[in-house]
């Protein structure tokens, strides 16, 4: 049986960026730039710009490409930065729920765009 990581590097890749990005955001916490008690929005910010660098990776490198709806991780990652910033700058309830209508609206959307055909051209 074949590890998924040979098969697919470039999610060991996008995996240690994510937890590099994490202990970046612990240094800046030691060092007093960053409070302990914001590490939710910066993991957030970490593992959204994983998964929203995966999509242009995946889509220049063909043996890269997976079956599926790799779009989506680009949408969840962006809604995982979107969270996080909100909750850094302290934009509080209102703006994690028009981040959800946001992300929400964008994922009918490309729905619609997909049911009309405009998407198969």
């Amino acid at each position: 049986m074949e590890e998924k990581w040979i098969r697919d590097p470039l999610s060991a890749m996008l995996a240690g960026v994510a937890i590099v990005g994490f202990g970046l955001y612990a240094v800046f916490a030691a060092a007093g730039v960053a409070q302990w008690s914001e590490w939710w929005a910066y993991l957030l910010i970490s593992v959204g710009f994983a998964l929203a660098v995966e999509l242009p990776i995946r889509m220049i490198r063909r043996s890269y490409r997976l079956s599926g709806l790799i779009f989506t991780r680009l949408l969840i990652g962006s809604f995982f930065i979107l969270i996080g910033i909100g909750g850094i700058l302290g934009f509080g309830e209102w703006w994690l729920a028009l981040t959800i209508i946001a992300f929400g609206c964008t994922i009918l959307t490309f729905g619609l765009w997909w049911w009309l055909g405009l998407g198969r051209r």
